[in-house]
């Protein structure tokens, strides 16, 4: 029970160094938030509709043991409304622009929902025709 109450305890404090923040791209604001450590990043892709609150404690457990990134696509959640049409390769270039403003770097491992399925799926043929 004491481990149990010790791991919930841990995964609360990591929630709440979390860095949640805004980052302008191109004067439109988008929100992010990162944290934990390590060599590899995971990018955590919401659903359709979904806020980055959608994936719950999941990040901060995965944060245990390595780098975390969530953001809100445009018109989501607490980010600015879009400026262009929500097409996937819109969406796809702003993560790219808001990973490199950031200087968040590969490897990633790219954790997609629904519709951030398809988001992560046409990401990662990017990065690799780069």
């Amino acid at each position: 029970m004491k481990s149990i109450l010790a791991f919930v305890l841990l995964i609360f404090c990591l929630n709440l160094l979390a860095q949640e923040r805004y980052v302008d791209i191109n004067g439109q604001k988008f929100r992010i938030k990162e944290f934990g450590t390590g060599k590899v990043t995971v990018i955590f892709e919401s659903g359709m509709s979904d806020s980055l609150e959608a994936w719950g404690v999941i990040p901060d457990t995965v944060a245990l043991f390595t780098h975390v990134f969530l953001y809100d696509r445009a018109d989501i959640g607490k980010s600015d409304s879009s400026r262009q049409k929500r097409t996937i390769p819109n969406m796809v270039s702003e993560l790219k622009s808001i990973l490199i403003h950031e200087k968040i770097n590969p490897p990633y491992v790219l954790v997609g929902h629904s519709l951030g399925g398809y988001i992560t799926g046409i990401f990662q043929v990017n990065i690799l025709l780069i």
